[in-house]
């Protein structure tokens, strides 16, 4: 058998390959045309190469989004970590910085590691921190945990645990309120001492804390809850006894603001034995005199059988009618008193065009005040005239505290309006009186008196808002009296109706949306993106 002989089949197939040749041109002229069709129409397909560089660069970017996504919402989660776990890395950007500590309370909470701190809010948390106003003092609240280690705030709903109230005797609490608690002290805060209502009275006097038509709102909630920490974890709690018996005058507001700042108070009648525990007795601008019996027991009180270390506090008003005795008392003690009332002469000096409510100069240079007094002044309310005794006794030393400017004068009310009397002097508002002697090992005692010259210094605005410092001042002589390291006392916080207030839910909804939704949004719109590029 030949091997060239060729085999029929395969005879047959070179004849089929050979006119499948011949035909070739007319089969790729018809495959270029549909190509052509195809291609024109779009629906042409990839080649091997296309694909993996399509597939290889789409996958990049569809990584590198969904890495970029991962790292925002990490980037949320780990920014408010950190804005509660480090102080200042947040910043407050509301219009009076509802949120942000100040300097003060900073420093002061960071000597707090020692104690176990908890400031308790009454009322569901949810309805607290959807209030107008509530929202803020919460806020503020929590932001205290960032600065003392070992202070905490919760809240307690009493309609759902009524037993809680069981735990502090002799206080009503209310939604609302707080207590800050320190082991077994307590101090309780209220509406009232979160937040100061200023009405639309023009003398500036009025209480408007429960005033239905104030129109404007501060937060004093710093000041509240700083001082009721300082007030639980005092060391010391001085006593101050309100001598009633002769027809005295309230002083609401100072009695809160001692008790704010860790004084004990208790009251007790002249007619009674004075009770030596005291640190303070405080007299405040009685209408009928006392009688010698009376005056003795000051005496004895403030002389406390040769030790001293006692002090008198006595406010005058000029509604009192003339008290010879007591007048006789304050003359001895260096404060020499007339009738009338000190008005101001230059109306530039005047508050609310009232010229019995006036400007006062901060005198005493030994007072140690807070930094909120930079750029506020005292106030004045109607003040009984008062003035330095022209003679003290050798072991007497007379301070004055503030007086009324030199363009005061003694003023007496008449149907024409206020009548001068045309005695310019520099009237005393406030002033202290020192009567010491050395004791047998060389040491200074010391029992004092402090003159004041009108219960309206401690009332309504003159005393309750920041751009007065009346408070402060007040709080500074105090303490002073007593050698005690004086407190201090923080600027309130306008709550205007035009500052944008949002809820606690809506800050959350926020939240939620910038954290997670808008991401994941992004996220779906990348995934449709390419799938699109990846199937079209």
């Amino acid at each position: 058998m030949s091997f060239f002989k060729k085999d029929n089949k395969n005879i047959s197939e070179e004849i089929v390959s050979e006119n499948q040749n011949i035909a070739a041109p007319a089969v790729q002229e018809k495959k270029s045309e549909s190509y052509k069709k195809v291609k024109s129409s779009g629906k042409v397909g990839l080649t091997k190469t296309e694909l993996m560089r399509r597939l290889k660069y789409g996958s990049l970017s569809t990584v590198l989004t969904i890495v970029f996504i991962i790292a925002v919402i990490l980037a949320n989660i780990l920014v408010q970590t950190l804005a509660y776990k480090i102080p200042g890395f947040t910043i407050d950007t509301s219009a009076y910085k509802y949120y942000e500590l100040s300097d003060e309370s900073i420093e002061y909470l960071g000597t707090l590691d020692d104690y176990e701190i908890e400031i308790i809010f009454i009322g569901s948390k949810q309805d607290l921190r959807n209030h107008i106003y509530y929202s803020k003092i919460c806020a503020l609240a929590e932001n205290y945990e960032k600065y003392a280690e070992n202070l905490k705030v919760s809240y307690v709903d009493i309609d759902k645990n009524p037993g809680f109230t069981a735990n502090y005797d002799n206080i009503e609490l209310t939604d609302g309120d707080a207590l800050v608690v320190c082991g077994n002290r307590y101090n309780q805060l209220t509406s009232a001492d979160f937040l100061y209502a200023e009405s639309d009275d023009e003398d500036g006097s009025a209480d408007s804390s429960t005033d239905t038509s104030a129109k404007e709102y501060s937060l004093t909630a710093e000041y509240a809850l700083t001082t009721a920490i300082m007030v639980v974890t005092a060391s010391d709690h001085p006593q101050a006894t309100i001598i009633t018996g002769h027809g005295e005058k309230e002083l609401e507001k100072l009695e809160t603001m001692l008790k704010n700042n860790g004084y004990d108070l208790n009251r007790q009648s002249i007619f009674s034995e004075i009770n030596y525990d005291s640190d303070i007795l405080i007299i405040s601008a009685p209408t009928k005199d006392y009688s010698e019996d009376d005056l003795k027991k000051l005496d004895d009180y403030l002389y406390n059988n040769g030790k001293y270390g006692k002090n008198v506090i006595y406010v005058a008003d000029y509604t009192q009618p003339v008290l010879p005795n007591l007048e006789a008392f304050l003359y001895d003690w260096g404060i020499e008193l007339e009738s009338g009332f000190v008005y101001e002469t230059d109306n530039e000096l005047v508050y609310a065009g009232n010229p019995g409510i006036t400007n006062l100069s901060f005198i005493d240079p030994n007072l140690t005040l807070s930094a909120a007094l930079a750029e506020v002044t005292a106030c004045g309310y109607y003040g009984k005239p008062a003035k330095i005794a022209n003679k003290l006794d050798i072991d007497m030393e007379n301070t004055v505290i503030l007086q009324h400017t030199e363009t005061s004068d003694i003023g007496t009310a008449t149907s024409d309006g206020v009548e001068g009397k045309d005695k310019l002097y520099p009237y005393v508002a406030m002033a202290r009186t020192t009567h010491s002697r050395y004791s047998q090992d060389i040491e200074i005692m010391e029992s004092s008196l402090l003159f004041v010259n009108s219960t309206g210094f401690f009332e309504g605005v003159l005393f309750e808002r920041d751009y007065f410092a009346n408070a402060d001042i007040t709080i500074a002589a105090i303490d002073d009296l007593l050698g005690r390291d004086n407190t201090f006392l923080l600027p309130s916080k306008n709550l205007t109706p035009a500052a944008l207030s949002i809820s606690y839910d809506q800050a959350n909804l926020i939240g939620s949306i910038a954290a997670i939704v808008v991401p994941v949004l992004i996220l779906i719109a990348c995934l449709i993106v390419y799938i699109r590029r990846r199937f079209s």
